[in-house]
């Protein structure tokens, strides 16, 4: 039995963890612009004091705003 992707993830995980990094699932209705994303990233990490590495994904089915989740 390989190890090897499980060793991966507890590895990058800690790594996150001892560089106070964190990973949030951003939702938003429409495909953001570079300068988005990096404003959106911004705000994310001053709100909650991490620096935050954003994944973006689209749903045209929510009418506006963004939805986040952390952890």
């Amino acid at each position: 039995q390989l190890l090897l992707p499980e060793i991966a993830t507890e590895y990058f995980s800690l790594l996150d963890e001892v560089e106070g990094r964190v990973h949030a699932q951003v939702t938003l209705a429409k495909e953001p612009s570079e300068a988005d994303r990096t404003a959106l990233a911004a705000q994310l990490s001053r709100a909650l004091g991490k620096t935050v590495v954003p994944h973006v994904a689209v749903n045209p089915g929510i009418l506006g705003g963004v939805i986040v989740k952390v952890g």
